[in-house]
């Protein structure tokens, strides 16, 4: 039986404030759509062949960066992150 979409929104959101409110809860990793993951992985494969004959890169997805190592609820989450590694 498929989940109404009412009833989809309103479990989202539970999952939204429940990573606000902890942010090292697993729960950041089911943030979003599933368009916006199929996007995002579709980004993610594109970035990999692109880049592949460079191994200085470091290429991740919905990595967690703190600001803070004191206080772990200032952080942001990019959906994509390249870094050179030299």
């Amino acid at each position: 039986m498929a989940m109404s979409d009412t009833l989809l929104d309103e479990t989202l959101a539970d999952e939204l404030a429940d990573a606000r409110a902890e942010p090292t809860s697993e729960g950041l990793a089911l943030l979003g759509t599933p368009l916006h993951a199929s996007t995002l992985m579709l980004a993610f494969e594109a970035l990999c062949r692109h880049f592949r004959n460079q191994p200085s890169l470091f290429i991740t997805t919905t990595l967690p960066l703190c600001h803070d190592p004191q206080d772990k609820r200032r952080h942001v989450i990019p959906d994509l992150l390249v870094h050179h590694l030299t």
